[in-house]
């Protein structure tokens, strides 16, 4: 049986293999694994530890080593941790088709690796962590030997560039937040949740990234950003309706509702600041009622 300790190191052989090619290829792993693999917790613990591997800290490289020589690998291991780690991780909701399919795949997982549907015993467990860890080790072993092409000296280079290539463009989703914030100093800021518009915009980001030319990578990401930014609060207000309605005295719903459709057209091509912008819709809402 593997052990937690094994494991780890397999994954340090694989950095510092990766290391002489191209630095900080695969990054450091900071969540450690469990003692041992006896328990419960323990296989829980396996589960996330595998999940960053595979999707987080190596999933470039490794993906791209997995389907060379001598595993030809697709992504199966990496889909099959990423269910498991959604079931042991997230409330599923018994009324989700997508969440009774993924305990579907956990309990057929679990049934075949050891014997049963629903583990519950130490021992049970334990045969579940063998069969992940074993299979996590498979891939950091074959990743490990598949390294010997990259020193290849006619293929080596064209590999190694390859990869590189791909690190480079695939952007961690952090990368981005500097925009994000550089866009909502400069726009302001109308209680849009910043980390929200990073999850739902990440994959459109991410082409442009791959897009686009390394010399004008920041200029097109940084508008790509502030046009995701804009899209956002295009149909949002820098103001409540009670925050309005008391800052500028306003009386009547005829009058705050023009207001607030006037702001909400003008908001974004309108050079003044948000008091003027403010005053301006007041003033025209109360022309257009009287």
């Amino acid at each position: 049986m593997i052990t937690p300790a094994e494991l780890a190191n397999r994954y340090n052989q694989l950095r510092q293999r990766l290391a002489m090619h191209i630095k900080d290829a695969c990054e450091e792993i900071s969540v450690p694994l469990p003692n041992d693999f006896t328990n419960e917790i323990a296989f829980y613990r396996l589960v996330n530890w595998s999940y960053i591997v595979l999707n987080e800290a190596a999933k470039l490289p490794l993906s791209f080593l997995m389907a060379l020589p001598p595993l030809k690998a697709n992504n199966e291991l990496r889909t099959t941790v990423s269910r498991m780690r959604t079931f042991v991780a997230h409330n599923l909701d018994v009324t989700s088709t997508h969440d009774v399919n993924t305990r579907a795949f956990a309990h057929t997982w679990f049934r075949n690796a050891c014997g049963v549907g629903t583990p519950i015993s130490d021992a049970q467990f334990a045969r579940c962590s063998s069969v992940l860890g074993q299979n996590i080790d498979t891939a950091l072993r074959g990743a490990i030997e598949a390294c010997d092409a990259l020193d290849h000296p006619d293929e080596g280079p064209i590999l190694v560039s390859d990869l590189k290539g791909r690190i480079d463009r695939h952007w961690e989703a952090h990368r981005f937040d500097v925009y994000v914030e550089e866009a909502a100093t400069a726009l302001g800021n109308p209680h849009i949740d910043l980390m929200e518009l990073r999850r739902k915009n990440l994959d459109s980001w991410r082409k442009i990234v791959a897009m686009a030319d390394e010399n004008n990578r920041e200029s097109a990401i940084r508008l790509k950003v502030e046009a995701s930014f804009l899209s956002a609060v295009e149909d949002t207000l820098p103001i409540s309706i009670a925050d309005l309605t008391k800052k500028l005295a306003l009386e009547g719903p005829e009058v705050v509702m023009a207001a607030l459709f006037i702001l909400r057209g003008v908001r974004l091509h309108s050079p003044v600041n948000l008091v003027e912008l403010i005053q301006l819709a007041c003033a025209k809402a109360i022309s257009q009622t009287q």
